[in-house]
Formats: structure tokens, sequence, C-alpha cells
């Protein structure tokens, strides 16, 4: 007698994934340097030598990190399920013509913002922009030595503040995506709000509207004087020109009188 071959065991779902997604919150590692003041000292030393490489650096790790386009993946599936439908002839055209509009703007809108995360501030306008500024800081003590004296040290210290903070605004607004303390807070949109709001939609059914206008409480007539509901209306008037004439008379005066009480 052949020993009997053990079950085997039936994967869960039948076709496995062949990549994982990454996490919905991958923040980039904190280092020492960037949670210390003394980072404008790192920045002052490296010049903008090192712009380029430290953009091609980046491009290369979200490369890496980002290598699929879940977003325009979603957006071909959300067409092709429509397509279907309509090719099944559940769809009639206007509303498939509606549903491929919407689609539409979101592929618009996710083309804007691959624009704003992929399209850099020019390399020339940096550079120019920063020999600018470190060449006026520099030079500036001299020209407030004669008239200021001691004052000249807090002042070109202040002056420095101002103008590297529009240095470095002007990298954070070069990618308004990223995990810096100034960028936009892309994971408490998608967890917080945008993800409680679907709930919310989907936490019941879509009500059907003859639940509420045939219901005992619907009083259309009530400004009226008239306490039938709309299901004795419908009883009593087989026509609905009838019953359109009753909406169109005007409310009796001793009701407007109580209203305005």
């Amino acid at each position: 007698m052949e020993p009997q071959k053990p079950p085997m065991s039936t994967p869960t779902t039948p076709f496995p994934p062949s990549r994982k997604l990454m996490p919905n919150y991958n923040p980039p590692e904190e280092k020492l340097c960037e949670c210390l003041p003394f980072g404008i000292f790192k920045s002052l030393w490296k010049g903008t030598r090192n712009v380029a490489g430290l953009r091609k650096k980046k491009a290369s790790y979200s490369r890496r990190i980002h290598d699929d386009n879940i977003p325009l993946e979603i957006i071909c599936c959300m067409s092709a399920y429509i397509a279907t439908m309509q090719h099944r002839g559940v769809l009639n055209v206007p509303l498939a013509n509606s549903l491929l509009a919407s689609v539409s703007s979101f592929s618009d809108s996710l083309a804007t913002l691959e624009r704003i995360l992929t399209t850099p501030i020019p390399f020339g306008y940096i550079v120019h922009l920063k020999l600018i500024i470190w060449g006026y800081l520099i030079f500036l003590p001299f020209e407030l030595m004669s008239t200021f004296g001691y004052v000249t040290i807090p002042a070109t210290a202040l002056i420095s503040i101002a103008f590297l903070g529009f240095l470095k605004i002007g990298e954070e607004i070069e990618n308004p995506f990223g995990y810096d303390s100034n960028d936009l807070d892309m994971d408490h949109f998608c967890q917080n709000l945008i993800a409680r709001e679907l709930a919310e939609i989907t936490a019941m059914p879509a009500p059907d509207p003859e639940d509420f206008m045939f219901s005992p409480f619907n009083l259309p007539l009530y400004r009226q004087n008239d306490h039938r509901s709309a299901v004795d209306l419908s009883r009593n008037y087989s026509s609905s020109a009838d019953i359109q004439n009753l909406l169109r008379t005007k409310p009796s005066p001793i009701s407007s009188a109580k209203e305005k009480k």
C-alpha cells in the first residue's frame, strides 16, 4: 500500500501579488544635522556644487521607492470598468459620458500634481540667487560698520536670517509633497479626512426616494391646511395634473398667520 501524500494547502488568493506595495506612511530617516541649527553651515560649506548631484540622488531614490504609478493604474482600471459596463449595456450613454468625464478630471488632476512634483526650480536661478545673497551678506557689515558701530553685528544677523529664509522657503516650495514641517500633510488628508468621508458615505446604502416621498410624515399640502400625506393624495387623485394643481394653490391665510406667529 502506497503512503498517502499530505494534502496540498490551497493559497488564500488565487493570484498572489507579484510585488509588495510600500506602506502609506514612509517618511525618511531623520539625521542629527537636521535637528540642530548647524545645518546652515553645512549648506554654506557645500555651496552650490552639490545641487545637481543632490537632485540626481533624490530622483534615483524616488524612482527606486515609487517605481509604480498607482494613481494612474487606478484611473486605467476605472476607465476599463466603465467601458465594460457600457459594452454590456448596463450604462446608458449620458451616464457613461458623465462617468468618463469624471475619470478624465481625475487624470487632469494627477497630471497637474505630477507636474508640480517633478518640475524643479531652474538650476541657474538657484545658483544666481545664492551667489547674490551670500555676496550681499558678506559685504554688508563693511557698509554698516561706519554708521551703526557695534549694532552692525545683530543687524547683520537679522538681515541674514531674513534673506536666508527666502532661500529655504524656495527649497520647500519646490516639493510640497515631502515630509518637511511646512509640507502638505498628505497622510492626514488621506487617512483622516478622505477616509472618514468615504466611510460615512458607504456606511449605509443609498436611500430610495420612494421611502421618504411616500412616508406618512410627508405632508405636501401642509401650508394649505391639508393634512393628507403623499400616499393619500396618490390614492385620491389618479392623474398627476390634479396633484400639480393642488400644489400650485396658495397657502391659506390661517396657516400663514400661524407660521408668522
